[in-house]
């Protein structure tokens, strides 16, 4: 155990140690157990994540706004829209009701929709992708109803409601979505805890696994084939990402770039890239890059555009949820440039003709 002037460090002596950097993976530190450092474990350790020694720090890490409303204190997904330029998706973890958020960069609210004919049992993730049926040249939002903490869960629902339209204007604004369509989502070999969702440009939904349980598996799920409301995941890989609980390196969100041709993984401290392969695999590029404490309580991620990402937190260490704008040295093939460092927006696939809505 590492010490203090050569004594031992107390169990509830702060960490003296910078956690926005890597820690040499021989150093055993012991840190405070505020509530917001729970996913670290009881007393957790102060040690580099699985694979924090080899990790890349990000080149650029900026925070661009808290959130400005107490509503948003347990912000688990985030997703950009490609429609509305400024405009960020939001929801909360469970406890909240059905229900998105509309921000900007800034965290001002600018719209909350009750997704209806729409639970919340534990929403985990979002995303933005094709819509299905007669909205399918539009954009749609895709909700994973998809944790399960206690590995009891037969099944997990993603429900897919048209983008509605956010408020140019901060609003506290109750309004509501069009009716959701629902597609009840069974594994191939049992329950999965599951808090991180993506969705490919040509319809293909991806699940990943959050490693409490074993490795970190990634799912798929075409939307191209006809439409039951039950769909059956289909397993691609076990991707190169240790979990360690003690290390916060859980998966807790992924997405996919504006192109279609990267994914990222985040847990709460790094975030994995991987590019598209012509098997439609995914293959590890680069190394994970480390965003430690930058974000005590961080599990949500998105692409803004081909080089850079949006992160955000929920509540924790005496301060407000927020987002943040991250750029790691991850070589993705596309020179940085004013122009395509801005949101970037993405036109629509549409989906077979033979999806209907309900």
């Amino acid at each position: 155990m590492a010490s203090n002037n050569g004594r031992p460090l107390s169990l509830w002596q702060p960490c003296a140690y910078n956690l926005t950097e890597p820690i040499e993976e021989s150093l055993s530190v012991r840190i405070p157990k505020p509530a917001a450092l729970m996913w670290f474990g009881v007393c957790a350790t102060c040690t580099a994540a699985a694979a924090g020694a080899q990790s890349v720090q990000p080149t650029e890490f900026q925070v661009t706004g808290e959130f400005q409303t107490g509503r948003l204190s347990e912000v688990s997904g985030v997703a950009v829209s490609r429609t509305q330029p400024g405009v960020v998706w939001i929801h909360n973890d469970s406890g909240d009701r059905a229900r998105v958020y509309a921000t900007n960069l800034a965290g001002t609210l600018l719209g909350s929709f009750r997704v209806v004919d729409a639970q919340a049992r534990d929403w985990e993730d979002i995303a933005l992708g094709p819509c299905l049926g007669k909205h399918r040249d539009s954009h749609c939002i895709y909700i994973a109803d998809t944790g399960d903490n206690n590995g009891t869960r037969q099944n997990g629902i993603i429900y897919i409601v048209p983008e509605p339209r956010a408020q140019a204007e901060p609003t506290d604004e109750e309004m509501s979505t069009e009716p959701a369509h629902a597609i009840t989502v069974r594994y191939p070999d049992g329950p999965h805890d599951i808090e991180a969702l993506a969705v490919t440009l040509d319809g293909n939904i991806l699940l990943v696994t959050k490693g409490t349980r074993g490795p970190i598996l990634l799912f798929s799920i075409s939307l191209n084939e006809p439409d039951t409301g039950l769909a059956y995941a289909t397993l691609v890989d076990t991707l190169p990402i240790r979990p360690a609980r003690r290390f916060g390196n859980l998966v807790t969100a992924a997405a996919v770039s504006p192109s279609g041709g990267f994914l990222v993984v985040r847990t709460y401290t790094e975030l994995y890239f991987f590019r598209r392969d012509a098997e439609d695999g995914w293959t590890a590029i680069g190394s994970p890059c480390w965003i430690g404490l930058r974000q005590p309580q961080g599990e949500a991620v998105d692409f803004l555009n081909e080089t850079s990402v949006v992160l955000a937190s929920e509540a924790a260490m005496g301060r407000r949820g927020g987002l943040a704008r991250a750029v790691c040295p991850i070589d993705v093939g596309v020179r940085r440039t004013p122009e395509n460092d801005r949101i970037t927006p993405v036109s629509v696939t549409p989906l077979a003709e033979t999806r209907s809505r309900r």
